[in-house]
């Protein structure tokens, strides 16, 4: 198991049409985290990562789908050590929009990818800054 600790990016929430939805991210490549300090140095390396090359991976949407109530399939193009594939994403929610103490609103997402490495699955549970063009339905 192991996970990014640094990423950041936009969505775009429409929800009158949730095919309208739009995702950017990027996660710092050197960030990964397998609670292995000799595993990480080799993920980062040039036999996978190469984060002196290649310091980021990138998901930009392409195409966005409702599955089922509250879950979403969001096909964009992933970008990792320059390569770019596209890939289907399972998400679950976006959450209830909830304020923070800035006056900011912030929703959660869960995205998995069903082909992924066994014992190792990125997780991206992080609150991303959005601008809504309606409500959630």
């Amino acid at each position: 198991m192991g996970d990014f600790g640094k990423s950041r990016g936009v969505v775009v929430i429409d929800d009158i049409d949730i095919t309208k939805l739009k995702v950017e991210l990027t996660i710092d490549a050197g960030s990964v985290n397998t609670g292995h300090a000799q595993r990480d140095e080799h993920l980062r390396g040039s036999d996978f990562f190469d984060v002196g090359k290649h310091p980021t991976i990138t998901f930009v949407s392409r195409k966005a789908i409702k599955a089922d109530t509250g879950k979403l399939r969001v096909t964009g193009d992933l970008t990792i050590h320059g390569v770019t594939r596209e890939i289907t994403v399972d998400v679950e929610g976006p959450t209830a929009e909830v304020n923070d103490p800035w006056g900011n609103f912030r929703r959660g997402g869960h995205g998995y990818h069903e082909n992924q490495p066994e014992g190792f699955r990125s997780n991206l549970e992080q609150s991303l800054r959005q601008r809504r063009a309606g409500r959630w339905r």
